[in-house]
């Protein structure tokens, strides 16, 4: 009897407590478009919203603006991320899939050789291959080498071309969550596929050696658990949410499962508990926890939610001006006004073929960075290499590296640059921007940029 009145005592408390959760709106993004949300180890919030991604500290908002390579569109609008160590992928509403690095440089991967399609999710693997997901295409995939593969129906035995969710788990498993069910590829390529899930995936998360999944069917959404990866467990829901189509689910520091739709509700030791105070969304898109237990939700026309007390500033910045320079006529004589720095600037350089041999028609583009130079002393450059993947990749880097250096050693002949200012890199074919698989967009990996710093 005492063991009984202990569990309903704890229960109690555990509903009081939760009962008093409320959500409150971030003013900085409020009206925005939240469609993915993740947390890194030193618990920043990142946002992939219309336009760029945003960075949540403990005290500001900052928005970093991505300008679209495509000129139809200004910016790319985000709606998928993943982050690493060393980086964060953002997938956008068209195909290109964007890599930034911790200086936020970046590299741009188009995957829209077959038609535009949305990226709905992103998963980093450990063999370091990035999955992205996609909403009509299957699913891209970009090794360690930046090699472009496309697994489909067609091809491979994914259950439909309509993918919702990817997810690489510990054991080097890709999971996804397709229009018409699970299926999954191991390590040793071979495929499974789970008839018990035959409806639309639209949320897998790895927790405690399981995953938790969300089936979406006539029936309404369901919940299953693939305990210890061998069992398959129907976590029963309640009626008030099996009703809608749920979006996302994530796991907090205490082991309480969090479920977003149009609502928000939790499940413990297989009891639910639903807050809706503050709750403004009719439509939640993604969820997730911080180490405080806090909750983060990204929404569809709301903004960002959350239980935590807002950050100090609750405006947004801008850390980087959306103005992408893709030419030194822009910079020209302006270099105080526009954000030159740390933007990869193509420079407009002809070579011999097979060597580092500039030609004549290169000198337009050179004297006028000779000219920056020489009128901005402070500035320090770094001049980087490509080529395309055709051939021997340790030649290509030669080549590129030399390339590179010509370039510095025309600037520090003709305009007597300081050799210091100037550094060289070459990349060979490890950093395309097209697809190497066709000479009319793999001419465009062949080429000479120009990074500025102070």
């Amino acid at each position: 009897m005492k063991k009984y009145l202990f569990l309903y005592f704890w229960l109690l408390v555990f509903s009081a407590s939760h009962a008093q959760t409320r959500f409150y709106q971030v003013k900085a993004l409020e009206n925005n478009v939240v469609h993915c949300l993740k947390i890194d180890q030193y618990q920043h919030k990142w946002l992939g919203v219309e336009g760029g991604i945003v960075q949540i500290t403990a005290d500001s908002v900052i928005k970093i603006p991505i300008a679209s390579p495509d000129t139809t569109f200004k910016h790319l609008n985000i709606s998928a991320l993943a982050l690493t160590d060393s980086c964060k992928w953002v997938g956008s509403y068209t195909s290109y899939i964007v890599k930034i690095f911790e200086d936020e440089k970046m590299q741009f991967f188009d995957f829209g050789i077959l038609g535009r399609s949305l990226i709905t999710d992103i998963a980093v693997s450990k063999d370091n291959k990035v999955w992205a997901a996609s909403a009509d295409k299957g699913v891209f995939v970009l090794d360690h080498l930046n090699r472009k593969m496309l697994f489909d129906e067609k091809n491979s035995k994914l259950l439909d071309n309509q993918v919702f969710r990817v997810l690489a788990d510990k054991n080097n498993t890709i999971w996804f969550g397709t229009a018409k069910g699970l299926c999954s590829l191991d390590k040793t390529n071979t495929w499974e596929k789970y008839r018990l899930l035959s409806g639309q995936i639209t949320a897998i998360t790895e927790h405690q050696n399981s995953l938790w999944i969300i089936s979406v069917t006539e029936r309404g959404s369901e919940l299953w658990q693939y305990e210890n990866m061998k069992s398959w467990t129907n976590h029963i829901l309640p009626k008030r949410i099996a009703e809608t189509r749920i979006m996302d689910i994530n796991f907090d520091a205490k082991n309480r499962l969090w479920i977003v739709a149009d609502k928000v509700a939790c499940f413990h030791n297989e009891e639910w508990f639903f807050f809706e105070e503050g709750f403004i969304s009719q439509s939640a898109l993604c969820v997730a926890t911080d180490s405080d237990n806090d909750i983060w939700v990204g929404t569809e026309g709301k903004g960002l939610l959350t239980t935590a007390i807002f950050p100090k500033k609750n405006t947004i910045d801008e850390k980087i001006r959306d103005k992408k320079i893709t030419s030194l006529d822009q910079i020209q004589n302006s270099t105080s006004e526009e954000n030159i720095y740390e933007q990869a600037i193509p420079l407009k350089v002809q070579f011999e073929q097979g060597n580092a041999n500039l030609s004549l028609s290169s000198e337009a583009d050179l004297n006028q960075l000779g000219n920056i130079l020489q009128a901005n002393p402070s500035l320090q450059l770094r001049i980087e290499g490509h080529t395309d993947n055709v051939g021997n990749a340790a030649a290509n880097v030669q080549l590129s590296q030399q390339r590179a250096e010509a370039v510095k050693n025309f600037l520090v002949k003709k305009y007597t640059i300081q050799a210091s200012r100037i550094s060289c890199i070459g990349y060979g074919g490890t950093k395309p921007i097209a697809d190497n698989r066709f000479e009319e967009t793999r001419s465009k990996n062949r080429r000479v940029e120009i990074v500025f710093s102070r």
